[in-house]
This record gives C-alpha cells, structure tokens and sequence, in this order.
C-alpha cells in the first residue's frame, strides 16, 4: 500500500479524570472511503477534533500522508492536503455557490481587484471536478442539502485537498439526496481523494465504504473490509453485544386493537388522496422518498398542515385538525423530526423539557412533584444519566431523543406521530429507542405513526409500512412481505 492519507497510532486523550480516548487507532489510504463509526461517547468526536487540529493528543501520533501532525495547527493540514468539512458545513448561506468557494480558496485578484467572472470560474472549476454542474450565482440557502454538502467538497478540492473527512454528513438528507453525495464521493474515490466518513447509518457505509474502522469507549475496537461485513456484524461489532436475535425481521409482531387513527382520502399540499389506520399498540411505517408526500402527511396530523378534502378520525371519531392546539385535545403527540429546534429546548434541564407543558401548581409542591416524577421518567425510557436537573445539551442525541419521547407518552397520547424518530442518533440508541417504543405503544394501547424516510428503520421497527411515492400510497406490507428488499424497490419506483 502507498502512503497512507492519515494515520493514527495509540491515540489518547484525557479530560480530568476522564479517559476520552485510550487506544485509537486508524489508517486511511488514498482513494478510499473510509467510515469511522461508534456509538455517542466511543471517542469519535475526540478523535476528530484531534485529526483536524482542533485539539492536541495526550499521547499517540497522527502522520497527513507521512508528515506528522501531532502537534501542527489547522493550516498546516490543510497545507498538506487535508479538509474537514464539519456538519454545519461551513457556509455562508447568504452568498453565491461562487462566493462560498472563493472564502475557502481565497478571491482571485487581477491588478489587485477581485474580478466576478474569475470567481464564477472558479467555482465551476471546483463542481466540475466532481462532475456536477450547479448555478454558481445562486445563493446557498436556496440549495437542497446534498447540494450544499457538494458545495462544502468543492471548496475543500478548491485548495488542493487529496483527504476530505466528513463529519456526518448525511444527517440532514433524504435517502434520494444521499444517492446524488454518494455519487459524488465514488468520483473522488476514482480520482484517488480519501474520504474519512464520521457517520450513523450502517447501510450507507455497507453501500459505498471500502474499509470500516470502529471505536468504543475509547479504543478501536477492529477494522475490516466492507465487503466482508453484514449488517448484524456490523452493529455488533459497534455496540459489543449481538442485536441480531433481538431485531430480527422475524419478531412476534402484536395483533393491533380498534383503529386509533384514520384517514380517508385525505389531501392537502404536496399529497393526497391517501387513506390509512393505525391500531391501538400498532406501530405503522410511513416511508418513501423525500419527494413522495410522507412528510406533508406527518404535518398534516400534527395539525401544521391542514387537510384540504377528506376525512380524519380519532377514535372513530372526526376531528378537524386546523392547528397544533387541535390535534393535542384530541390526543395526538407529535414528535418532530428536529429535537433540538421544535421539540426540546436545549438550555433548559431534563425536568424542565419533560414539563414545558406541565400542571401550575403552587411552586413548592410543582418542583417535588416533577423532580420525582423527572427522576422516575428517566429511569423508564433507560437516559444515562438519569439526572434531573442536567442541562439538555450535556446529553447525547440518544439520550435527548428519549427525554422527548418520555414526555410525549407521559401525557397519555391516543396517537404518536413519530417524525425521523432516529435521526442523527447512533446505532445502539436507536435499538435501544425502538424497544421502548414497543413496549410502551403495547402497553399504553397507544397508536404510532413512524414516518421515515430511512426505509431500513421502516422494517425494522414497524408493524406495517405503508410505501408512498409522488403524493400516493403505493403499497401497504406487513407479515412476509415486509422485507428493506420490497420497501426500498417500491420507494424508487418498482414492482413486487
């Protein structure tokens, strides 16, 4: 093998008396794609920080394509051809395509005068290097997603990088928008770019990785070539235990009680007319991809999006939904696919969040009773740590996604409209929050709507998936027939 992009040997860390890194170790060649993956708290991000220069190792080394950069700053990585393109991505979203560009490789100049048109090529210079084209002139805030991570990459190949890592990258985009970066990424691999790829989503790394490097607590814990792997080898290998028993297609699925949830014909903006029920401790998929009309159904229940024409009902019966306050008095919940902007509010404490909406009482007497009622909560939906009055950002995605969840259920929802109820959170949470979420819809006899664009969380977690495409069902499996296989082929437009 030539010479490595990166390499990391016995990397270590320590904060006080805590260990964030111990053992970490990682090797990347050039022209590879290469996943970094863990569960929150396996000393992915530490080990991040440290790559970029962010941060220094308490031990270790760290080499950029054979110089060490152990102690060198973040110009002097990218001096050696090094970028990390962070999960803000880093753009200015009031400026052009073009502009974006020219910040990270600095304006060209003629006679000492930035010139428009010399900035206009060198964007395209950039994008064509991946092959796309894109309206230089257009402001960045009128991209898609994918668009705007391309954007990111361009700037970054801009300045000569030969190793892009990306922190996550596909936490934001739909599975169509995931296609079009990862097309984009098998032209840098061609090119012979290295891209380190910090991410959740197991499929996306079995589809298009080439070697998996995997961390928990602190240490790497193995590296293997992609192609060896299978799914329930690779989420054992992240989460230390074997979760293929337990998450296997062929779970006993429970027999649903009286419909809790209907819809007949309903329509509004960007759907319709879609008809569907959900059952007392039923859990159904709504899945498709990001164009098919799934997300203005969610917002539509959630009373975000009134219907148009149709029919909805809640316990038989029919509900006008015209806004969020509607759908709360006839009991549905509605847990965004964005915790931290319109679920939760990240400077308050877990108690706080758990009771935004909760009973006035007489201050003494409303503060004895949450801090148990908190405390009791916590312990039931499994959030490490259990503590009360622990701000809300200290927590993992993981953790906030479960203290979201328990203070949907604690107020005794006939109907759960669960929205991306796993994004951005990692494999071993994401088992843990589709076990609770079992559990409780059975013994609550409450009805959940899972609406996902992730079409394997659709499989694995439901009881029936309903597929949609441009605005219509397409297809409702359950039983045998609910298999990632189906669900994926229907999605993008075929047949079973």
């Amino acid at each position: 093998m030539s010479e490595s992009a990166i390499e990391a040997r016995s990397v270590q860390r320590v904060y006080g008396s805590t260990r964030a890194l111990i053992d970490a170790n990682l090797v990347v060649a050039p022209g590879e794609i290469h996943a970094l993956l863990g569960e929150n708290g396996a000393g992915k991000s530490t080990l991040v920080r440290i790559l970029a220069g962010l941060e220094q190792p308490d031990g270790g080394s760290v080499t950029v394509f054979g110089t060490p950069m152990s102690r060198a700053s973040v110009a002097d990585r990218t001096g050696r051809g090094m970028s990390v393109i962070h999960q803000d991505l880093g753009l200015v979203e009031a400026l052009s395509v073009a502009d974006n560009i020219a910040l990270g490789a600095r304006y060209p100049t003629r006679f000492g005068l930035v010139t428009s048109e010399r900035v206009r090529r060198q964007a395209r210079e950039a994008l064509a290097l991946l092959e796309i084209e894109l309206d230089v002139d257009r402001p960045v805030a009128e991209l898609p997603p994918a668009e705007q991570a391309i954007v990111a990459i361009a700037r970054a190949l801009r300045v000569g990088a030969r190793l892009i890592v990306l922190d996550e990258p596909t936490a934001r985009l739909h599975a169509d928008e995931v296609r079009v970066l990862f097309a984009r990424l098998d032209r840098l691999r061609e090119a012979g770019v290295a891209c380190l790829l910090i991410t959740h989503r197991i499929d996306d790394v079995l589809r298009v990785c080439d070697r998996v490097t995997v961390m928990r607590d602190g240490r790497s814990v193995g590296m293997r070539n992609a192609q060896e792997l299978d799914r329930d080898e690779l989420v054992s290998l992240i989460v230390g235990r074997d979760t293929a028993k337990a998450h296997s297609g062929t779970r006993a699925r429970p027999v649903p009680g009286a419909a809790v949830l209907e819809l007949r014909e309903v329509g509004a903006f960007g759907y319709g007319p879609v008809s569907l029920s959900v059952g007392e401790g039923e859990i159904v998929g709504l899945t498709g991809l990001a164009d098919a009309g799934h997300h203005q159904i969610a917002q539509t229940i959630s009373g975000a999006l009134p219907a148009t024409h149709g029919r909805i009902e809640v316990d038989g019966a029919p509900c006008a939904l015209a806004s969020e306050r509607d759908a709360i008095c006839h009991g549905v919940r509605y847990v965004p696919a964005d915790r931290l902007v319109d679920g939760l509010a990240p400077n308050m404490t877990a108690a706080e969040n758990l009771f935004l909406a909760g009973p006035q009482r007489g201050l003494w007497v409303r503060h004895r009773m949450e801090r148990r009622a908190t405390r009791d909560a916590l312990e039931q939906f499994g959030v490490r740590p259990p503590e009360p009055d622990r701000e809300l950002t200290t927590f993992s995605g993981g953790n906030q996604q479960k203290i979201l969840l328990a203070r949907s259920f604690l107020q005794t929802p006939r109907v759960l409209v669960l929205h991306e109820p796993t994004a951005a959170v990692d494999i071993g949470a994401r088992y843990d929050i589709y076990d609770l979420l079992r559990r409780r819809c059975a013994d609550d006899r409450c009805g959940a709507l899972v609406v996902t664009s992730d079409l394997e969380e659709a499989t694995s977690l439901c009881d029936r998936v309903i597929v949609m495409r441009a605005g219509h069902v397409v297809a409702e499996l359950t039983g045998d027939s609910l298999a990632l296989e189906s669900v994926t082929q229907l999605a993008y437009g075929g047949t079973i």
